[in-house]
């Protein structure tokens, strides 16, 4: 049994020739389509974009240095004609009875500024050097006084010459006692001397150089100290309420114990220094 091809209708062929025709045109009109879309595009995408703003011109201005002329310098005086002795004598008879000008006189000089003080530093005194005690010089002093002669008593008439008289024997003894003063208060002197020489300046007291104190010691023979040396003159409220003044006491103090023994006193004047009495001051050492 063999088979048989069925005949294909005849519109089959009609219809497949018109569906390549329909492609075709669709092609060709999408091709078209995006050609005009971008035609148009390239035509107005000039205009969307901003124009760009052009710089504003600047107004500029050219400075020309002129050089400045040069100062004229000022042109020398020419001296007067000299006068001749005809030219002298035209002149006195061509003007006569010429009535002389006065002269205005000159007023007073001013008064020049009076000059400021010049203030010049002051340096400050070094300290000085103690004095070194010296006991042959102060019995040397008390020989000198006792060799002085004493001013006589007014004798009155009728009384005998070789008789001493009491108002002799008072002056001697006042005399004597003045000479005992003056050799007593130079052996002080020569004391607090020696003193100055075991002082030690405390450190941060401030007006130690205007102080003083008055010190009081009792010695021996050898001129060692008896019992601790006494101040005579402190001032006890300033002593509690003055911290530098305390430290400068105290140093004293110490400088009387340092120098002990003072056994270059002069022997034959112990009974003037066995107490004695002398002011402590470091004001000759500044």
């Amino acid at each position: 049994m063999t088979s048989q091809a069925l005949p294909r209708p005849a519109g089959g062929l009609s219809r497949r020739i018109v569906d390549r025709r329909t492609g075709l045109f669709g092609f060709v009109g999408s091709v078209g389509l995006h050609l005009l879309v971008l035609g148009l595009l390239l035509v107005r995408w000039p205009q969307t974009e901003s124009p760009i703003a052009e710089p504003e011109p600047m107004a500029v201005e050219f400075l020309v240095e002129r050089a400045e002329p040069a100062p004229a310098r000022p042109e020398k005086p020419q001296p007067p004609p000299q006068s001749t002795p005809q030219d002298l004598e035209i002149q006195a008879t061509s003007t006569p009875g010429r009535i002389p000008v006065p002269q205005s006189k000159p007023g007073p000089p001013a008064k020049a500024a009076p000059a400021r003080p010049r203030i010049e530093a002051v340096p400050r005194s070094k300290p000085r050097p103690p004095t070194r005690f010296d006991p042959e010089h102060v019995a040397a002093l008390l020989d000198k006084a006792r060799k002085q002669p004493s001013a006589p008593a007014p004798r009155t008439e009728g009384a005998d010459r070789d008789e001493k008289k009491p108002a002799q024997n008072d002056q001697d003894a006042a005399a004597e006692a003045l000479r005992e003063r003056i050799a007593k208060a130079s052996l002080g002197q020569a004391l607090a001397a020696r003193v100055s020489r075991c002082w030690t300046a405390p450190v941060g007291a401030k007006g130690v150089e205007t102080m003083q104190v008055r010190i009081a010691v009792q010695l021996s023979r050898e001129g060692r100290l008896i019992g601790l040396p006494r101040f005579l003159d402190v001032d006890s409220r300033r002593l509690k309420t003055d911290p530098y003044y305390r430290v400068f006491v105290e140093s004293a103090r110490r400088a009387v114990l340092a120098c002990a023994p003072y056994d270059d006193l002069p022997q034959p004047l112990y009974r003037l220094w066995r107490q004695i009495e002398f002011t402590f001051s470091p004001r000759n050492m500044y």
